[in-house]
């Protein structure tokens, strides 16, 4: 926010600058650009540095449990850090999401003493009672300190079902006209039972899935192949995988993708002007001297 937004010769102004501190730590730095109509100096940068007390935090904010096999229980630590971590007292745990009480289990261990010692907190995934897929969930610690009261942090991971697909999304990054561009699939069984893949269909006129073998095993290879006279700049669509286990008839898997645009740098040297076309992948130019 700027004072004055009209500056007469000779005078000043000043620039009142908030800097967010919530979920940050240590250093950190904010950069301000400040424009006017100064024909000298028509644009100022500025950069405001701090040095950031942590009084109380979580590592990691950020728990992945990874991909689960079912019945697979999994316990993974959080660790409470910061200036009041002898001190503070955790008054409650809350979930965003109610159901997730469900597979979702916390014990807090508090082997402090004094001002020193550790305080760190288990997380309990229990994937038998939450259906296959992705999840994530946010838990809420309620504290009886004044300057941090709560904080929050995410768990997140995928439970697989009985066949999971590795990977889990299918990329083809960018692609160019007229390039072909292959991805391979592995469908596995998570609980080691043999498995026949009874079709593999992608809902898009310009990818294709072929199989290499049906008969019945614990590990598929699949290829996608994308068409190389694809005309769309980008597209999303889906391999769906139909299976012979009845607990497991069907994966679906997601396939994106986009255009690789060319970038066009026009440069003078002596003799003329060359124009140049680049992409991620080769490099084209024509240029007329």
């Amino acid at each position: 926010m700027v004072s004055d937004k009209v500056i007469p010769p000779g005078g000043e102004g000043k620039v009142q600058i908030r800097f967010k501190t919530k979920n940050k730590h240590g250093k950190s730095s904010q950069k301000i650009t400040v424009t006017s109509n100064d024909p000298t100096q028509p644009s100022l940068n500025l950069e405001v540095q701090a040095e950031l007390e942590v009084y109380f935090d979580v590592s990691p904010r950020r728990l992945y449990f990874g991909r689960v096999k079912p019945g697979e229980r999994i316990t993974k630590t959080l660790t409470f850090t910061g200036k009041e971590i002898g001190s503070i007292r955790i008054r409650d745990i809350k979930i965003e999401n109610r159901d997730a009480l469900n597979y979702v289990q916390w014990k807090l261990h508090d082997d402090r003493t004094g001002e020193t010692g550790i305080y760190t907190m288990d997380i309990t995934l229990d994937p038998g009672k939450i259906k296959p897929g992705r999840f994530t969930e946010n838990l809420i610690i309620v504290t009886d300190s004044k300057v941090v009261p709560d904080l929050t942090f995410n768990i997140s991971g995928e439970i697989l079902g009985p066949i999971s697909a590795t990977p889990p999304r299918i990329y083809f990054g960018n692609y160019e006209p007229g390039q072909s561009m292959a991805r391979s699939v592995k469908i596995e069984s998570s609980s080691g039972r043999p498995f026949r893949i009874l079709s593999a269909t992608i809902n898009h006129d310009s990818l294709k899935a072929s199989i290499s073998d049906s008969s019945p095993k614990t590990v598929h290879m699949l290829e996608v192949v994308l068409d190389p006279d694809i005309k769309q700049d980008r597209f999303r669509a889906e391999l769906i995988v139909k299976t012979d286990l009845a607990e497991h008839p069907e994966i679906e898997i997601p396939i994106n993708g986009y255009k690789q645009r060319e970038r066009t740098h026009t440069r003078t040297s002596e003799g003329g002007v060359g124009t140049m076309k680049s992409s991620a992948d080769q490099s084209r130019a024509d240029q007329t001297l």
